[in-house]
């Protein structure tokens, strides 16, 4: 501009400029609007410190502090004795770690199969321990030392329950078998299913077992005499674990598909993991080390309150 040109107009001019640059400013500004509706929407983003249900809700998350690290690829079970010690049991080694109230762990006891899936601790600190693919249930004392190997004849032993009066009960499978076994380690067929695997086991306090299958879902109650009764036909396959709560509620863990499992003995075997370097001599060549069923169909986890007193059908 030149410089006689009055002030008062170069105000003006410049001013204008201004005011020519706002409406292509205001136009490249905008609101945008998205929901989240369900859990597949959450899914995208890493969770912190909130935890995502089935159903798509955030909830605040327990604090998770980590007690002791394994150096098997994975544990299966846990179990806890009066003095704070904690049994942890996996694949794929056999192994059983003793782990004390300070995180500080130790190899316990070596099984003959590649995987330890099920644990229990009886009045006295004896721990039993089921395995698989050899289907073996083990008697150890607190000192680590075996006071009895039963073999079941059954492939998987997934879970292991000690009633009120010291009878020691095992889950197995692919026959969906409860077995009732001794104190000499000698076992008999409990209660046989229709279904495919007895994944988990639970005393229901008043003398009745409280078993979760895989193959249909079912959650079923077995009286002392052996006799099953449905309490709960679960939206999807498979019931991997049962935890009582307050006022007569059951948490059920279900996982897998939805509808109908594979008739028993017609479920494909699931993939075996490496083998195991201390499988010993004579063990089932043919059998392969297993990890769970839900293992093969990774599929979301769903919590279900059952109230005990629930309506079923008979076995």
């Amino acid at each position: 501009m030149p410089r006689d040109v009055p002030i008062s107009v170069r105000r003006i001019t410049l001013s204008g400029s201004i005011l020519a640059l706002l409406p292509s400013l205001l136009l490249a500004v905008g609101s945008q609007t998205w929901r989240h509706r369900d859990k597949t929407d959450f899914e995208k983003g890493e969770p912190k410190a909130v935890s995502l249900s089935a159903d798509g809700a955030l909830r605040l998350s327990p604090k998770l502090d980590q007690l002791f690290e394994s150096s098997q690829p994975y544990v299966w079970a846990l179990a806890q004795d009066a003095r704070g010690i904690i049994y942890a049991a996996g694949g794929n080694e056999g192994r059983i770690d003793r782990i004390g109230p300070g995180g500080k762990g130790e190899v316990f006891f070596r099984a003959e199969d590649p995987e330890v899936h099920a644990l229990a601790l009886d009045g006295a600190g004896n721990l039993y321990a089921g395995t698989a693919p050899g289907g073996k249930v083990y008697k150890i004392s607190p000192e680590g030392k075996t006071l009895w190997t039963c073999a079941t004849g059954e492939t998987y032993v997934w879970a292991l329950a000690l009633d009120a009066q010291g009878g020691l009960f095992a889950g197995t499978g692919v026959e969906g078998r409860i077995l009732k076994i001794d104190g000499d380690g000698r076992s008999r067929i409990f209660f046989d299913s229709a279904e495919t695997h007895i994944r988990t086991l639970l005393p229901d306090g008043e003398g009745n077992l409280l078993a979760g299958t895989d193959g249909h879902g079912l959650i079923l109650r077995v009286s002392p005499k052996g006799e099953g009764f449905v309490l709960y036909d679960a939206p999807l396959n498979e019931v991997a674990a049962l935890v009582p709560g307050p006022g007569g509620t059951l948490y059920a863990s279900v996982l897998g598909e939805s509808g109908r499992g594979a008739p028993r003995g017609e479920r494909p075997s699931p993939p075996a993991p490496a083998p195991s370097p201390q499988s010993q001599e004579g063990a089932p060549a043919s059998q392969p080390a297993a990890p769970p069923p839900q293992e093969s169909q990774q599929a979301p986890q769903v919590e279900q309150r059952v109230p005990l007193s629930m309506e079923g059908r008979s076995w």
